[in-house]
């Protein structure tokens, strides 16, 4: 351990040193004071002041130095010689003598970083300290923080805190504890959603700062996208609306009209959550940060084999799906539907569909037009009674 009394050498650069302190007047308990280590023992760091005044910083007050309890180490951390901002922590007494502590000097400067970003906004980060039934205590820049349980972010769902030992000093001391899949010496991003120096009060919050990290991260990944691409994504979520789908750290929603050129009741007729798809980049919103993702703009459209498959003329099975005032749609394949309009139900006036045929009726027809590029085919069941010779 460095002897400062037997090297003259420290006792010349020691004095350059003080003759530049700029606390020459008499401490105060409470102020912020900046002082030069004189020598280090298992008591703790002894700091000069200029002119007589001296004090020291216990062990028990420089924990934020990373300094071992029993002492060992200590020249490691604070060397003699070094600058140290400290907290008076007692008036000074007639031989000069202070107890100072590091810790509360950091902590003063840490209320001016957690003020500066409760009104900027600024993302910080903290180490676990400590847990209690209301949620856990980070320590930030060395001011301890509190975290609800309500803006932690759910990292372990079975956390019980009923059986946790109801007596306090055992909640406190026992580092086993977990809350929300913490431990102790965790460090974590949080934002500072209060911040009151006078009373001594910091509530922060990691939900906050996941979402604002994830934003920033969504608006990353979304401008490096490019609509009419494909990507490979998992199924995160289903809604009755549509399915959402991770691709790569951003979900962008599948319409359920975009599932399947069939018609879709539901989502979970096509997908389930944890599949492994691929997926059509339909339409990126930047500026609201959304994405359309498409699965059946990767397969087959089936339109594109219509004229190879039918030719007008054909007599054809369909399925009636639907009945409207001009027509009747059927069902020609599983994603092709075509109209009977009213005028082909028959020979006779018919005022409305219903009077020839309802939703579910399997029927012969034939194909009197088809527009592939309009997706529209024609049927008629008049025109299958004429090829007969009779009503069907």
């Amino acid at each position: 351990m460095t002897n400062f009394d037997s090297n003259q050498d420290n006792i010349m650069d020691m004095g350059e040193l003080l003759d530049s302190a700029d606390n020459l007047k008499p401490l105060k308990k409470g102020e912020i004071a900046r002082g030069i280590v004189m020598r280090v023992d298992p008591n703790g760091v002894y700091l000069s002041f200029g002119g007589k005044s001296e004090g020291l910083v216990p062990i028990a007050e420089m924990k934020s130095a990373s300094l071992n309890v029993d002492g060992s180490d200590i020249e490691n951390s604070l060397d003699v010689g070094k600058e140290v901002a400290v907290m008076v922590l007692s008036d000074e007494r007639s031989d000069g003598s202070v107890l100072l502590s590091i810790d509360k000097a950091l902590a003063e400067s840490g209320w001016v970083i957690l003020k500066d970003a409760l009104n900027s906004g600024e993302i910080l980060e903290g180490a676990v300290v400590n847990f209690n039934k209301g949620g856990v205590i980070v320590n930030v820049h060395g001011v301890d923080c509190f975290v609800p349980i309500s803006q932690l972010v759910n990292k372990n769902q079975n956390v019980e805190f009923d059986k946790i030992d109801k007596d306090e000093s055992d909640i406190n001391n026992n580092v086993e504890i977990k809350q929300h899949g913490l431990e102790k010496g965790d460090v974590i991003s949080v934002k500072v959603i209060e911040a009151d120096r006078s009373t001594s009060r910091s509530v922060l919050s990691e939900k906050l700062a996941s979402k604002q990290i994830r934003e920033a991260n969504k608006t990353r990944i979304i401008n490096d996208l490019v609509e009419g691409e494909s990507r490979q994504g998992i199924v995160s979520g289903i809604s009755k609306f549509g399915a959402f789908v991770d691709i790569g750290g951003v979900d962008g929603l599948v319409h359920i009209s975009e599932l399947s050129w069939s018609n879709v009741k539901s989502p979970s007729e096509i997908v389930s959550v944890g599949d492994a798809i691929e997926v059509y980049l339909l339409n990126i919103d930047k500026e609201n940060l959304r994405i359309g993702l498409s699965i059946k703009r990767l397969l087959p459209k089936p339109w594109d084999n219509i004229g190879s498959k039918y030719n007008v003329g054909d007599l054809i099975d369909v399925t009636v799906t639907n009945l409207v005032e001009f027509g009747a749609f059927a069902r020609i394949e599983e994603s092709i539907e075509g109209l009977i309009h009213i005028s082909e139900l028959g020979h006779d006036v018919v005022k409305h569909p219903k009077e020839v045929v309802k939703e579910g009726d399997e029927i012969k027809v034939k194909i009197v037009s088809i527009d592939v590029d309009k997706e529209r085919i024609g049927l008629s069941i008049k025109q299958v009674e004429e090829y007969f010779g009779t009503e069907l």
